[in-house]
């Protein structure tokens, strides 16, 4: 099998890090066809980096050229890595993540010199699943949010058949939220159910009154080693909402209409 990878990077990304750090988490069997997506290419940097006259620097082309290629021989290092080249325009980087199926974001570089509005942008232009590697990328424990919606289901799922199979011994979290029905009960026992098909190490806790007001809350009192799993509806009120959430844990988000 074979999975479509994206990288957003720019030339400040320790691309030889980031390549090493995805493929330290996405499973070892499968074929990944890696293709990167230039940050300064599509965003405008923040004008404290852009420079004093507010100007997007854009690199030249030699720079932009020279990181290509590193990125290139980063990738290729790796047995089961292809390098694919795919034109990234403006329109066309939503078209291209529609069949992809994980974009990776270098959230250091991208909340440092472009900001949670760009990370809001982003998020809104893909249509595939979007992991963001934080900065203190050291895990050993995973996090999984479940606010009542089918959304994480469909990204659990896409989880385990993309991630590398050693992280389901990693002991797991589950934030469940205050059931609205019986429908909504059965929906929650029937997920934990689930998971426990695959996690042999998982705790329930009970996400108390409004899951907008207390999941922030809640899930910020994890260490900076989780791997917090989430889906669109709740990435919108943890990472868009709270960069510090974004900038504090690596997050995987299942970043689709459903």
């Amino acid at each position: 099998m074979k999975h479509k990878i994206l990288i957003a990077a720019d030339q400040n990304s320790a691309i030889n890090d980031l390549v090493k750090q995805t493929l330290g988490l996405l499973n070892e069997v499968d074929t990944k066809l890696f293709s990167l997506c230039l940050l300064d290419a599509q965003f405008e940097k923040k004008l404290a980096v852009a420079g004093a006259a507010g100007q997007h620097n854009k690199p030249d082309l030699i720079s932009t050229i020279e990181f290509e290629l590193n990125f290139d021989e980063a990738a290729c290092q790796w047995s089961n890595v292809e390098v694919v080249k795919d034109a990234f325009g403006t329109s066309s980087l939503k078209s291209v993540s529609t069949v992809a199926d994980l974009l990776v974001v270098d959230m250091k570089v991208l909340l440092h010199d472009y900001g949670l509005k760009t990370l809001k942008e982003l998020l809104k232009r893909v249509d595939c699943p979007v992991l963001l590697i934080s900065e203190h990328l050291v895990i050993d424990n995973l996090v999984i949010v479940h606010s009542g919606s089918t959304g994480i289901v469909s990204g659990v799922k896409h989880f385990l058949n993309l991630f590398a199979t050693s992280l389901r011994d990693l002991p797991v979290s589950v934030y469940v939220s205050d059931p609205e029905s019986g429908t909504h009960i059965d929906n929650e026992k029937a997920f934990i159910s689930y998971l426990k098909l695959f996690f042999n190490d998982i705790g329930i806790q009970l996400i108390h009154g409004n899951i907008q007001d207390n999941l922030f809350e809640t899930v910020s009192r994890q260490s900076p080693s989780s791997l917090v799993i989430m889906d669109k509806q709740v990435s919108s009120l943890l990472v868009t909402k709270k960069g510090e959430m974004a900038d504090k844990f690596t997050s995987f988000i299942y970043n689709k209409e459903y």
